[in-house]
């Protein structure tokens, strides 16, 4: 190693709040063999005392972990279970977000496009007030990177984490993020086509597959269970491993227990959205809609697009309400586009709007709606669960 000439005076101007250099036990104990300085004793002393004589690689990573956590778990579709921990992460966060972005823990100055990507994504998602205009300080001669002055080339979760934020810009926005979506976009598209969509800040079980589903499904046209589904394939579980001075693993983001939870709570949503369908099917059948000019594959469209995006078990009377409309509404709309054919009589349109009395829910969805009531085009359903 080339013992370089530094000016440690100015050097340690670049202390983080902690005391450490950036977060890094080893840079602080460098500069603490060559300046004595306290604060950088300090910080080592807690770590060692934290850590029972060891320290990690970096420390701390509390703002960068809890941003993964809440994304981890919105992708794994189980977020719902959890959601007095994220609205305190959530708080957490947006108490620790300035006009700089985030950093990856409370006392480090340095921002970067990461963490402040998700962030600002989870943040809009769920109500906050934060403003795109800090991805300009990440934007240098047309590109982005991951921190300001930056000199390697960039990497691809912090782009993938990019472009997945720009999709969130409001009207009335600052237009860096219409710059910056193109620019990720046409970066992950390059890498795609190398084949080489890995990355220098973690090794994870499918980053291709991440890529190649935010590529193809941007969130405006992403329905939620098909993501989680997608997502159960991509997930590593306690296998991710993020790449520092040595690998190391964050357990509150990867592991084994939210992959087994998250396929334990898909396989149930499967076995209601089975039991859904078929009464959905036969309520079809029982009443002949198909002669009004509707087809069964287009009540499955109906009902797919609503338990794709309404999925929660409690919410069995919205779905199956969404599904019923928009049946009715395709059988109405034959009828219409149908006029001189076979479905043009009043009759027939009479037949659509009084339609009929369930008096038979057998085999249907008692549990979920009640059927026995006279369903017409106002669409007065029995919303009891």
């Amino acid at each position: 190693m080339v013992d370089l000439p530094l000016d440690w005076e100015k050097l340690l101007r670049l202390r983080c709040t902690d005391g450490s250099f950036h977060s890094s036990p080893a840079a602080t104990a460098a500069a603490l063999s060559r300046t004595g300085d306290k604060e950088c004793q300090a910080f080592l002393d807690r770590l060692i005392k934290k850590f029972d004589g060891g320290v990690p690689c970096s420390h701390s990573m509390d703002t960068f972990e809890q941003v993964w956590v809440v994304d981890r778990l919105m992708h794994l579709g189980i977020s719902r279970h959890f959601t007095s921990e994220i609205d305190r992460f959530l708080e957490f966060i947006y108490r620790r977000w300035t006009q700089k972005g985030l950093a990856h823990n409370v006392h480090c100055p340095i921002a970067d496009i990461d963490d402040t990507a998700m962030g600002f994504r989870l943040l809009r998602q769920h109500g906050y007030d934060v403003n795109p205009s800090v991805f300009k300080q990440f934007e240098k001669d047309g590109r982005f990177v991951c921190f300001p002055m930056e000199t390697n080339h960039a990497s691809v979760t912090p782009m993938h984490n990019t472009y997945r934020a720009s999709q969130f810009m409001f009207p009335g926005d600052d237009d860096v993020l219409a710059r910056a979506g193109p620019y990720c976009r046409a970066f992950l598209q390059e890498r795609q086509a190398s084949n080489n969509l890995y990355d220098k800040w973690i090794i994870t079980k499918d980053l291709p597959g991440e890529v190649g589903y935010t590529l193809n499904f941007p969130w405006k046209a992403s329905l939620p269970r098909i993501k989680t589904r997608m997502y159960l394939d991509q997930y590593g579980g306690n296998t991710d491993d993020w790449i520092a001075k040595v690998l190391y693993r964050m357990n509150l983001v990867s592991n084994d227990l939210y992959l087994k939870m998250a396929k334990a709570d898909f396989r149930e949503y499967q076995r209601l959205s089975r039991l859904e369908w078929n009464g959905l099917r036969k309520w079809y059948f029982r009443n002949h809609l198909q002669r009004y000019g509707g087809t069964p594959k287009s009540a499955l469209t109906a009902y797919f697009l609503a338990s794709a995006n309404i999925f929660e078990p409690g919410q069995a009377a919205e779905r199956l309400a969404w599904a019923r409309m928009a049946v009715l509404a395709e059988e109405v709309t034959t009828h219409f586009r149908h006029i001189g054919g076979p479905c043009n009589s009043t009759e027939n349109l009479e037949d659509i709007i009084d339609l009929v009395s369930f008096d038979d829910a057998s085999g249907g969805l008692r549990e979920a709606v009640n059927f026995n009531k006279p369903l017409h085009l106002t669409i007065v359903i029995d919303m009891r669960y």
